[in-house]
Formats: structure tokens, C-alpha cells, sequence
């Protein structure tokens, strides 16, 4: 199923059945669409809709997944000490407990990635915590 696809008929099926863990996967996908496609300012708008869900504590998996969603959306806004602060989250989290699913390693490759475009694109808050990101 095409991603646009599968978000927007979980959004659907979130509406008949108000499961909220749903809602935020429907909301992290269509994150990661938006992203994909170059729409910063798009997914920033879902990813809030992502973070106004309550996940229950148990939920590592959609917490992590959402965590990481948010590194790489405030990397592309320029947030860059928000963009952090989520990515070492993840890192953290996933050092501590390694990843067993192939979703988890994803999510570690995704913030490892957003260190690396924050340093190779610079600017004040990279020079100023290079020996941190690197």
C-alpha cells in the first residue's frame, strides 16, 4: 500500500474506532511521508497531531518511533537543539535496551543521520557542540 494511502485510511479508522495508538502511528507516518516528500512545514503539522496523543508508558515502541520523528522534522525546521535533545533520546533509550525489530534499527540509523546533517551543515548550535555530535 502506497504510505500517503495507509496513513490516511488509519486516520479513517481511527475516527470509527478512537483508538489512540493508532491516531499516532496514523499521524507518524504521515510525519515521515511528509518528510520523504520534501514537506517540512506538512509534517511538522502532523507530528504535532503525533504528540498530543498520551501514550501509555508501556509503549517504548510508539514512543521511540514518534521521538524519532520528531529529530529529523525539527533537523529540517533548524531546530537544531530540540532536533538533539529528541535524537539522543532515542539513542540512549536504544543503547540501553538494544533494538530487536528491524523498525527499532531504523529509528537508530534515522537520528545517527540527523547528527550527521547537523554537522555537516553547520551553523551555531553545531559549531558550538561539535565534539558532542561527533
Amino acid at each position: 500500500m502506497h504510505s500517503a494511502a495507509g496513513w490516511r485510511r488509519q486516520h479513517e479508522i481511527t475516527k470509527r474506532n478512537d483508538n489512540e495508538r493508532l491516531k499516532c502511528w496514523a499521524f507518524i507516518d504521515e510525519t515521515d511521508t511528509w518528510l520523504g516528500q520534501g514537506e517540512t512545514e506538512k509534517a511538522s503539522q502532523a507530528l504535532t497531531g503525533a504528540l498530543a496523543i498520551s501514550l501509555p508508558p508501556t509503549d517504548i515502541g510508539t514512543h521511540l518511533d514518534r521521538t524519532r520523528s520528531t529529530a529529523v522534522t525539527r533537523c529540517r525546521e533548524g531546530r537544531d537543539e530540540e532536533a538533539v535533545r529528541a535524537a539522543d533520546e532515542v539513542f540512549h533509550t536504544l543503547r540501553r535496551s538494544p533494538p530487536t525489530g528491524y523498525q527499532w534499527a531504523e529509528d537508530f540509523a534515522a537520528v545517527v543521520e540527523v547528527y550527521l546533517d547537523l554537522l555537516g551543515r553547520g551553523g551555531a548550535y553545531a559549531d558550538a557542540n561539535r565534539a558532542i555530535l561527533e
